[in-house]
């Protein structure tokens, strides 16, 4: 059985948070034929950035490896400005396929070697990621900070920061689900929909036996998730956000929470 490498949680606390170049946007899902998937990149910076040394990484979540690459050398992006990649009016290139997940979006600055398809997954050079789709996936998650989710995408919306550049670099909790606005402000957007994460309490995190959820929303089961991406324990009947864990090994872990909404989170816990 292959085994999944977990990265050193030392990897996770990489701060880029003066990063000026982000993923801003992404839609990888539309309804029926996906002929409309983008991702944008934004500026939050008040002067012109040359994208030479940046590249753009797709990865697939079912071996965490590469399925894409898009070097981005010769564009450059104005102040407070945009550059998307994908198959919509106005794009700046075209973007050959985004996978509906779970899979994940990385852009580097200046990494020492190229992106062929199948590059394992790596944090070195790293300047922002997204990670989304409905399962969880411990290795992808590591290329965010520590704490942030795992977004989840619709065929009606796109997965958008709520402001231009707001939540900063490999952090997702600012994303929220609106009506896609690629190339233009996402302050701009209508039809808010409600956001398809939900920042939610642990405790304790680390933890030794019994995890408590505590959430503003009425949770309808917790999952827990080893590091193979295997689910090991369920609990459907989970109105008290209780979920016992005697017996399980010391290690990381994926927190899956559903709640009755129909929405999704999922956090990294340590049992110790």
């Amino acid at each position: 059985m292959k085994k999944l490498l977990l990265l050193p949680l030392c990897l996770l606390i990489v701060n880029h948070s003066n990063a000026q170049i982000l993923i801003n946007e992404i839609d990888p899902d539309q309804t029926g034929s996906d002929v409309a998937e983008f991702i944008e990149l934004y500026n939050s910076s008040a002067s012109s950035i040359s994208l030479d040394g940046y590249e753009l990484v797709l990865y697939n979540g079912s071996d965490n490896a590469s399925y894409a690459n898009y070097p981005l050398d010769i564009y450059s992006i104005e102040a407070n400005g945009y550059f998307v990649i994908g198959n919509v009016a106005g794009a700046d290139i075209s973007l050959s396929s985004l996978q509906n997940g779970t899979d994940a979006i990385a852009l580097y600055k200046d990494h020492p070697n190229s992106f062929t398809n199948d590059t394992p997954l790596t944090l070195d050079n790293l300047v922002d990621a997204v990670v989304y789709g409905n399962s969880p996936n411990e290795v992808l998650l590591t290329l965010l900070n520590a704490d942030e989710v795992q977004l989840i995408d619709d065929t009606e919306t796109s997965l958008q920061r709520d402001t231009d550049g707001a939540g900063g670099a490999r952090n997702t909790s600012a994303f929220v689900s609106r009506t896609p606005t690629p190339g233009a402000s996402n302050s701009t957007a209508t039809n808010s929909y409600t956001p398809k994460t939900e920042k939610i309490k642990v405790i304790p995190n680390p933890f030794y036996n019994d995890i408590r959820i505590e959430s503003s929303r009425k949770i309808k089961a917790i999952h827990l998730f080893n590091a193979a991406c295997n689910q090991i324990l369920k609990n459907n009947n989970s109105i008290d956000g209780y979920i016992e864990t005697t017996g399980l090994k010391a290690g990381l872990y994926i927190l899956q929470v559903d709640f009755f909404d129909g929405n999704t989170t999922t956090q990294k816990v340590i049992k110790k």
